[in-house]
């Protein structure tokens, strides 16, 4: 007897950029294979600065055989005259059977003084249960002195 075997791959890019004028962008992708093989990714994020811009990802591999599985990404920057901030986030949800998967991350960063320059990065994976987080923020300002600060962080988690 032959066996259906059913996949689903969806991909969403998309990048938004602005200036003078604050800025934000949303990608969504959504996959369901019987209520038995189902997925949902979505990066988003937010950023204002006298220029500024983000781009993302969000993409599904569903598959009724070997799993699901699927990425999020989001980085957005902004800077130039003036303050600016950022702020990204990205997360999934994966059901397969009744094993439900969830995984979010999100971080933003915000900066002041005559001249700032501001990043913000994050992203999430997940490849049969095998789950990848990263974000990375960086700020830096400049007035009659300068500063900047830097953090990430990074996980690789099995279930």
């Amino acid at each position: 007897m032959l066996r259906k075997h059913f996949r689903i791959i969806v991909n969403g890019d998309g990048q938004a950029h602005s200036n003078g004028a604050n800025s934000s962008l949303t990608i969504g992708a959504n996959a369901d294979i019987s209520n038995t093989y189902v997925g949902s990714a979505l990066s988003n994020g937010a950023a204002s600065g006298e220029t500024n811009g983000m781009a993302g990802n969000a993409s599904l591999n569903v598959d009724g055989g070997s799993g699901t599985g699927g990425s999020a990404m989001m980085e957005a920057w902004g800077g130039g005259k003036g303050d600016s901030s950022v702020f990204t986030n990205t997360g999934l949800t994966l059901k397969q059977w009744d094993q439900l998967r969830n995984i979010t991350i999100n971080g933003g960063v915000a900066a002041s003084g005559d001249r700032t320059q501001v990043n913000s990065f994050s992203m999430v994976s997940d490849k049969n249960g095998v789950q990848t987080l990263e974000n990375s923020q960086k700020a830096s300002s400049s007035s009659k002195g300068s500063s900047s600060a830097s953090a990430s962080s990074s996980a690789i988690l099995k279930r």
